[in-house]
This record gives C-alpha cells, structure tokens and sequence, in this order.
C-alpha cells in the first residue's frame, strides 16, 4: 500500500484542467460586480448561472429598480446560434404577462458584444434550493408550486410558447408568498 502523495503529478490532468477551468469563471462572475452593462445595470451580485449564462442582481442606474440580468457567456456571444436562441427567449418571454412569469424588460448587447436579457428580480429562492434545503415540501406549499407554476405555463402555452428547460431552478419561491 503506498502512503498519500501531495505530488501534483499525481492528480488526473484532466481535473486539474477543469478545478483551474471552473476558478477561472469564477472570478470572472466575481468581477463584474460593480460594473455597468449596456449603460445602464450596475451588476451588485451573482445569483445563478446555467450552461448558456449567468443571472445577476443588478440595479437599474436611472430607475433605480432591481433587476435580474441574464448575461450570454462570452464564448456563446460569437456563436450566431446561441444568439438566435437567446434572442428568441427574450422575444418570447417578453410576449408573456402573467403574475406567475417574471417580466421580461430589455434584451441588449454590451460594449464588450456580449448579449444579456433584463427581467424583473424576484426577491426570494428557488424550488430547487429550498427542495435542497428542507426536503419534501409539505402539501400545502406542494399545491402552491403547483398551481403558480402550472398557471405561468398555461398563459405561455396559450401564446404558443412552450417551456423547455422547466426544472426546480427555474421557479422561484417569492418572500412575498408568489410562485
């Protein structure tokens, strides 16, 4: 049996790669609090990021309203088919008016040519981190999700649009009792 090593040769490169790869967008996310995007959302916080982007709290530097920014990765922003999807997701997004489905306001590109889609923030936490958090939901609050969710999807496929990347991360909770 041979005893623990702290050799670096002895790590999967492949891992490595990935740790620096990961640590990399990290602080890439970190750095753009504070800055302003598309002149006009002052970037205050990360709050979720998936494989096409990350959202962000910002504020809104002329009204001075939260907002949730959904910023495209730079290496998508390059990509005419990534844009197209993201543009049409804002496009159709912003077609939806409902209590249940955050409002699309803006769809913009940066200086720096990356795309973002500015939507109303919802203060409070998604289905899938309180799931994570707490467990089960008790049946009460189960038939709320439920219904908000099911309410939201039914004024998008009445508009002909449809879902497709509905999981717990993508409902949000709001402090205020909504779905």
């Amino acid at each position: 049996m041979s005893a623990p090593t702290d050799d670096a040769s002895a790590l999967d490169p492949e891992l490595v790669q990935a740790a620096a790869a990961q640590a990399a967008a990290n602080q890439a996310v970190a750095a753009r609090v504070g800055q302003i995007l598309a002149g006009r959302y002052r970037v205050l916080k990360p709050i979720g990021s998936g494989g096409m982007g990350t959202v962000y709290l910002a504020e809104h530097v002329h009204l001075g309203r939260p907002t949730a920014v959904k910023l495209l990765k730079r290496e998508f922003s390059t990509d005419p088919d990534a844009e197209a999807r993201f543009r049409r997701e804002a496009l159709l997004a912003a077609r939806i008016t409902h209590a249940n489905v955050a409002q699309i306001y803006d769809f913009d590109r940066t200086a720096e040519g990356e795309f973002l889609i500015a939507m109303e923030y919802v203060e409070g936490e998604t289905v899938g981190h309180r799931l994570k958090r707490e467990g089960l939901f008790p049946l009460p609050l189960a038939m709320d999700v439920l219904v908000g969710v099911s309410r939201g999807l039914d004024r998008a496929h009445g508009l002909g649009i449809i879902h497709r990347d509905l999981k717990p991360d993508n409902a949000m909770l709001a402090f205020d009792g909504g779905v």
